[in-house]
């Protein structure tokens, strides 16, 4: 190994070990470190630096190995890793998933487990920080792919040096960060050659019919070509698209601090004072912002045509990725767990119950739980407890008077009075007691039932999940 060789892989050594230094320094206490060890020579050379570094510190940390089982050799691997793993004195954990592409791909599944995986094991331990071995050259990749996408400023803006990724690890409190960005893939393999690192091989990553793959060994060795140092300049794009992504977010969360409702609604009177690019901006960061996969634009500008430009009583359902935007009384929402199967009422049977003391009842088929409160006002225990209550879906017809001194009114007028959304109405329950309504989630109980003469009494309250 010559001289030159030598300082290089020092200044690269001293790059990273005060990289490492600043970064714990910034972030804090974060439990073990987690470092994710496929066994190949990237993530090989990671773990090495860590073992150099966090060792002589007395820093704990730990590998992640994952196995796969997509490749007739990840036994093989598996064997690889605990061998180096047991030679740096480095605690693995391992875990294996099961891979179900679902018609998203395989590499898209593989990283969807992959990732779920590596979050169970950080929430077990207390782990609250993940290494990944990412480098220059998967940036430059990663923004290749995103240009071919035909992507926005968000996808050009690459892979972050350091985020939360919730969705992916099922954790929020699980950063991801990743030290080796700036380095060149040429400056690991000279770190793996010089300290004789021995790394795995995956033979997947030799096919071509994988786009990532199809980049780094065709387009990107010509590119390289004719712009020497492509994957540098590729990088600093990325940097400059970060700078506009942050910006396009600082205005977003300007105009949603604007727009935002105590109801967790935007105010459509407020949004329709944006112009159609702010718009769009302030839309995205919002989705964004309650962990909502971005439509296309194509989507998204059928989706905001469709909700503001709505008739103001007209009931606009948008199923998206497991949640439904709707709007109600000039605001939008984002209603989550929702499906068009979920609205299905017919699914929900009628349940009946005997309240025996308890505290609060959960009602299986309605999205919350019943409470007894002691009350000044109410139902005597003796006249509630031990007899049967039945609990239905919304019923038609059924009219509710809430006070003595009022009249009863029809179920939706007492709705729009209260200023509850459509979709939650159908998921409130109603309590009968001998074939009487007694009780509406949300509303409150029928005046009928109410004895206000002194002595402890029951009041029923709603609590949704």
């Amino acid at each position: 190994m010559s001289l030159n060789s030598t300082e290089m892989i020092a200044a690269f050594e001293r790059r990273f070990f005060s990289q490492l230094g600043k970064f714990l320094a910034d972030v804090g206490e974060q439990g073990p470190i987690a470092v994710a060890y496929s066994g190949g020579l990237d993530s090989s050379v990671l773990l090495h630096l860590l073992a150099k570094s966090l060792r002589s510190q007395h820093f704990p940390f730990f590998a992640i190995h994952i196995h796969h089982g997509l490749s007739p050799n990840a036994n093989a691997w598996l064997a690889h890793c605990q061998t180096q793993c047991s030679k740096l004195e480095v605690p693995l954990e391992i875990e294996r998933v099961l891979v179900e592409s679902s018609g998203q791909g395989i590499e898209a599944a593989a990283r969807r487990e992959r990732y779920n995986a590596i979050g169970k094991v950080c929430m077990r331990l207390n782990s609250r920080l993940v290494l990944t071995a990412h480098h220059l050259d998967d940036q430059a990749e990663t923004v290749m792919m995103q240009l071919m996408r035909g992507s926005g400023v968000r996808g050009l803006a690459g892979i972050d040096s350091s985020n939360h990724a919730p969705t992916l690890l099922g954790s929020a409190d699980i950063r991801i960060a990743r030290l080796l960005l700036n380095e060149a893939r040429s400056t690991l393999e000279a770190y793996a050659h010089f300290y004789e690192l021995m790394n795995i091989e995956d033979e997947s990553n030799q096919n071509t019919k994988f786009v990532r793959n199809a980049l780094r060994l065709v387009v990107m060795p010509q590119l390289e070509e004719l712009a020497p140092n492509f994957a540098e300049r590729v990088a600093r794009t990325a940097s400059h698209m970060r700078e506009s992504k942050l910006l396009l977010e600082e205005l977003a969360a300007d105009d949603l601090a604007r727009a935002e409702h105590a109801d967790d609604g935007l105010s459509l009177d407020v949004l329709n004072t944006l112009s159609q690019l702010r718009l769009k901006n302030a839309f995205r960061y919002w989705l964004s912002k309650k962990q909502v996969q971005l439509p296309s634009s194509a989507k998204l500008e059928e989706m905001l045509g469709q909700l503001m430009e709505a008739r103001e009583d007209a009931r606009i359902q948008i199923y998206h990725d497991g949640v439904m935007l709707s709007r109600y009384q000039d605001r939008l929402f984002i209603v989550k767990n929702r499906s068009p199967q979920s609205q299905r009422l017919d699914l929900v049977p009628a349940r009946t119950f005997v309240w025996l003391g308890e505290e609060s009842l959960s009602i299986p088929g309605f999205a919350g739980r019943l409470l007894f409160r002691e009350s000044d006002t109410g139902m005597t225990i003796d006249e509630l407890r031990g007899r049967p209550l039945e609990c239905k879906r919304r019923p038609h017809g059924v009219r509710l008077r809430l006070a003595a001194n009022r009249p009863s009114r029809d179920i939706k007028s007492h709705f729009q009075s209260a200023g509850i959304p459509f979709w939650r109405r159908d998921q409130l329950p109603f309590i009968y007691l001998s074939d009487r309504l007694l009780f509406v989630g949300e509303l409150g109980m029928d005046a009928a039932f109410i004895d206000v003469t002194p002595g402890p009494k029951i009041s029923l309250e709603w609590q949704a999940d």
